[in-house]
């Protein structure tokens, strides 16, 4: 199964600027700006407008496509995309960085993708307790405790009537002490199901400050590359990928930067 269609996007004189998706192309050709000038052995087209840098060009982790096999154990199946560098943390982050993680998102089948999430999980609590910070935003007393209301106010509102009624006691003192009342109604039971950690006033979003604490950018993603080889032993990784590789003179297109400020 290809998850990477590897497309090819060439400058009006022929220069080859970049790999992409499918989805990519059909953008280009809806909205007049590209015609397609091949589709075997990859579909390729060429822009109808000078683009505005062309800084990249040579770069061979954007020229030279992705594998479409597991980094880590070389099968063709069930294949994942997966972010070296956490999205999670990226999102807080530049655009440059936004668009620079391209260059480390590659395939991990479905049992490799999940072991390397624990691994990742833990890195994550190491950094929780480097920073002080949350993993989830509030304590993990805290999150027991919604997480208990939230699981008996789905239980009282589901089940109910198969509920014993000593039981259903218990199940309710969960939710009264929960929400500090003595009486629930079930527009209380369906406040408590569809609570929202977020919205509390002690909530600390972990991602955003550990994105807004990193100085180096190229340190950071370095750390998460080493972390990634030193856990998988990925054996298919291309040759042009490095783990020191520095981050610099990201090219983003006007479109991109335009984007980044609505959002």
């Amino acid at each position: 199964m290809s998850i990477f269609e590897n497309c090819l996007i060439q400058a009006p004189d022929g220069v080859i600027l970049s790999r992409c998706g499918m989805k990519k192309v059909e953008w280009y050709i809806k909205n007049g700006l590209a015609e397609i000038i091949e589709t075997d052995p990859v579909t390729t087209i060429r822009l109808k407008f000078e683009p505005s840098g062309r800084r990249g060009i040579g770069d061979p982790l954007l020229l030279d496509g992705k594998p479409n096999i597991c980094v880590a154990c070389g099968t063709p199946d069930d294949l994942t995309k997966h972010h070296i560098i956490p999205y999670s943390f990226i999102k807080y982050m530049k655009i440059e960085y936004k668009v620079d993680i391209i260059r480390d998102i590659f395939p991990l089948c479905q049992p490799c993708h999940g072991d390397y999430e624990k691994h990742s999980q833990e890195k994550r609590k190491e950094m929780s307790i480097s920073f002080g910070v949350p993993m989830y935003g509030i304590s993990q007393k805290e999150t027991r405790k919604v997480r208990k209301a939230m699981g008996a106010a789905a239980a009282l509102q589901k089940y109910n009537g198969d509920i014993p009624d000593e039981r259903k006691k218990e199940i309710l003192e969960v939710v009264k002490d929960f929400l500090g009342k003595s009486e629930i109604t079930d527009a209380d039971l369906t406040s408590v199901r569809k609570y929202k950690i977020a919205d509390r006033s002690d909530y600390i979003n972990f991602s955003k400050h550990v994105a807004e604490s990193v100085i180096d950018y190229s340190e950071f993603a370095k750390e998460w590359r080493e972390h990634f080889v030193e856990k998988m032993n990925p054996k298919y990784m291309p040759e042009a990928w490095k783990v020191d590789r520095k981050t610099k003179d990201v090219w983003v297109t006007q479109r991109m930067l335009n984007q980044s400020k609505r959002d």
